[in-house]
Parts: C-alpha cells; structure tokens; sequence
C-alpha cells in the first residue's frame, strides 16, 4: 500500500507537540521561550538553558548584529554557542504519546519517536491519495485497501507484448493485442500470434496451395503444402529433365549472343576504317591545293625573277654598268624598300588606299592562307578574334572576313626569327611567332588541324622567302 498511496499527515502534527500519556515533569522539557516540548532542543553555551531551534531562529533573524540576549537570565551570545541538547532529544523521542487522530476515534500509543511511521503506515484515520496518474482518490486508509484493486487507472503489464496499461483501456488492448495466440484462419489447427498470421500462411501453413518450383521450366504441378513433399520425389527425373533442357536453350543464347557480339564487333571496325579513310582522302585533297597553290606561286616568282633579269639588262645597257654590279645595287634598293615598306603605319589619315597597297604588292593574287584566329593584345594582354591573312611576305589581320581594308597588324616574314606552338589553357592550341626584334605575338585556335596548318604555311613561307633573299 505504501508504494500505491501517498498518506496526508493531520495538520495536527505539525502544530504542536502530541498528549503525552505518562507522568513526567513538564516543566523540564519545556522551551521558556513557545512554552511548548523542545522537539529538536537546542542548548545555549552562555547559561545552559534549553530552547527549541525554532525560537532561537526567529531571534536570530530579528537580530541585526547576530547577537541576542537569554530570555531568562539575558545573557548574551551567538550563533556560534549553540547546540543540539542530544540527551534531552533521545529523551523526548521516548516519550509515550497518543495518536494526534485520538480525537477521531485511533486509540494508538507509542513512544514519539515511532509516531510518524504510525502515522504513515498503519493509522486508519489519515487520508490516502492514490499515486495513479489521473486519478483522484483521496479518502480514509479503510477505504483504500478496496481501492487497489478498483482503481481504473492502475498499470497492468501484459503478458503476451510486456507493455502495461491502465485497467480502463487494458481489456481494449487485450482484445487486439498483436501478440496473442489465434488458431490459424486458414484451417491447418495451429496456434500463432495475430501479428504472424500472413508469414506463417506463406512459410508454414499446409493449406496453402502452392505452385511447382519449376514452374518456369515446364512443370505445371499445384497442390497444399502438405503433398508437396511426395510431387518433388515422384517427379524428381521429370524435373532433371526440364533442367536440361533449359541449360540446353541457356547455351543456344548464350552461342547467338557470342556469334551477335562479334558481328558488331566486326561492323563497328569496318565503320572506323571507313572514317580513317575518309580523313585521310580530305588531308591528301588538302596537301593537292596546298601543293598547286605552292605551283602557282613559283610560277609567279619565276616571272618576276625574269622581269627583274631583263630589267637589270636594260639598265646595263643604258647606265653601263656591269651585270655583276647591277645585281649588288638592285638588291640593294629592294632592301631599302622592303624595309620601308616592313616599318610604315597604315592608318585612317594615309593618303594611299588600302586597295593601291594590295595592287602593288601582289597581294590580291598572293594569298597562301586566310581565316579566323584569336590574338593576343600587346598591351591590354586580352585575346580577340581577328581574321588573318598570309602572303609570300606578311602575316595581316583584320576585324572582319574578306575585308581587307586597314589591317590591325601585319608582320614581315623576314623579321620573324622563328614560330613554335603552345598549351597555355584547356581546349586551345596557342602559336607563338618570335621576332627578330623580341617582339612575340601570340595566336590561338581550338581546332589542332587549323594549329597544324597554319604553323606549316607560314614555315613554308618562311624558306621561300630565304632561298628567294
């Protein structure tokens, strides 16, 4: 019951001090101060008196400096000269007492000091309050023992999951609790928890009809669980030759998906080769115009050279110089030209046309390559798209395709002291072209055919314009 019920001590407990029922003087249990039985006595070092604890607090806190003063002989003292009487204490603990719930009819007597345990346990005068969460049972400890076992709210555990409900919802739960024993609904007589009712009819209920294992490969046998033992052994040769037949047809595939794989195998090197072909047939048709064009400008050359030949003749004749000296002063004077030609700027304010420049160097019918490319600024180091066209004597560029009015940049092949190709970045291939000067220029393009073809132009440039000069 104690573990059930919390008792309510009678306010006359704390109150005061119980009868007591034997003969003793009074007078020397008293504190001088409640005039009350010093419970917890507490004795002063001053004088010697006896007080009980609770008065001499009360002093205590009413006192400012900590010091008060012996009600009887007004001696002073502190705190500090306190303490507990233990003799006077063992002695009022003994003390025969009655019952504070005499008045209501409990005719219990006992020394002090075994009173609240009467109290607690076994007075049947002190009200109960019953420790079940909601419930408000507060009533006498005889009505209690009926209680116990009443009470809606107390926790039952259940046997079959160990969980624990109060007796009101507890016959709900018991009810359809998961784990209690039916009698399997299919008919084999088994008992098994509710929960496991669909598992034990997929894993163990004989009623169950089930189909043949080999059901894929050919048997069509269904029966209940419970025969299903006896099929296996008499048809046992019957399923081995199913098995067969189905490692047979495993193999069948397996060959025609072998004899497939390298029927694509072959196709796809077939295709490859075709591709390898094409590639290298567009090379060769590219290495033909490159080689005519190559024709063509030796062509050229040659009749210059011998316009220059026939020239230099006349000019023998006329001025009477020697072939050998006219040659050493026409190379001369070519020089001087070229070099002014390498060092002038075309700009907007120039008198001369772009189109009278072209005329005059041949550069309308001297184009060996032309296309886009991207360039590299000299001094804002920012790359831009730019048009570039190679003759037998300059690299230009310009702004937009086919318009070949004020280049952005031309560069002499004969101040180019070589050209070498770079990875500066992912995805492009940089040409850098180094000039006599130190001066480099940088050039890139995504595609590494166009890299390949434009560095073997200009390189092709590079030695005609060195056995010409």
């Amino acid at each position: 019951m104690t573990k059930l019920f919390d008792p309510i001590l009678p306010k006359q407990f704390f109150r005061g001090f119980p009868e007591i029922v034997e003969d003793i003087n009074i007078q020397s249990i008293q504190c001088p101060i409640c005039y009350d039985v010093c419970t917890d006595a507490v004795i002063e070092n001053a004088c010697g008196h006896t007080f009980c604890s609770k008065c001499l607090e009360q002093l205590f806190k009413t006192s400012k400096d900590g010091i008060i003063k012996c009600p009887q002989t007004r001696t002073t003292f502190t705190k500090d000269q306190t303490g507990p009487n233990r003799a006077l204490r063992d002695l009022i603990s003994q003390l025969k007492v009655a019952c504070v719930q005499k008045y209501k009819g409990c005719l219990w007597q006992g020394s002090y000091f075994q009173l609240e345990k009467h109290l607690k346990n076994e007075c049947r005068k002190v009200r109960l309050k019953c420790l079940n969460t909601e419930c408000n049972f507060l009533k006498k400890r005889r009505f209690a023992e009926n209680h116990i076992s009443q009470c809606e709210f107390r926790l039952i555990a259940c046997h079959m999951c160990n969980q624990k409900f109060t007796a009101k919802n507890f016959k709900e739960h018991e009810g359809s609790c998961s784990n209690r024993l039916i009698l399997c609904p299919y008919g084999c007589l088994k008992m098994v928890k509710s929960c496991d009712c669909q598992k034990h009819f997929n894993e163990e209920c004989l009623n169950k009809v089930i189909e043949c294992e080999f059901k894929a490969d050919g048997c069509s046998f269904k029966s209940k669980r419970l025969g299903y033992q006896d099929h296996l052994k008499e048809a046992y040769d019957f399923h081995i030759k199913l098995l067969r037949s189905r490692i047979e047809n495993v193999q069948k595939e397996y060959s025609n998906l072998a004899n497939e794989v390298q029927a694509n195998g072959e196709l796809s090197a077939i295709e490859n080769l075709q591709k390898t072909i094409q590639k290298k047939t567009l090379e060769v048709a590219i290495l033909k115009e490159e080689l005519e064009a190559t024709k063509q400008t030796n062509e050229k050359l040659f009749s210059q050279n011998q316009q220059l030949e026939r020239a230099l003749m006349d000019m023998q004749r006329e001025d009477g110089f020697s072939i050998n000296e006219s040659v050493e002063f026409y190379d001369v004077d070519r020089s001087l030209n070229e070099n002014d030609y390498e060092d002038e700027q075309i700009s907007s304010e120039s008198s001369q046309t772009i189109e009278d420049n072209r005329s005059r160097q041949g550069f309308r019918f001297d184009v060996q390559k032309e296309g886009w490319m991207y360039k590299k600024s000299k001094f804002l180091k920012k790359w831009r798209m730019r048009w570039f066209v190679l003759t037998s004597t300059y690299l230009y560029s310009y702004q937009q395709e086919k318009n070949y009015s004020r280049p952005t940049e031309q560069i002499s092949l004969r101040t180019i002291r070589n050209i070498s190709e770079q990875t500066l970045e992912a995805g492009f291939y940089t040409i850098q072209i180094r000039q006599k000067d130190g001066v480099i220029f940088h050039l890139k393009t995504n595609v590494e055919e166009e890299k390949d073809s434009w560095i073997r132009e200009i390189q092709k440039c590079l030695e005609n314009k060195n056995r010409l000069f």
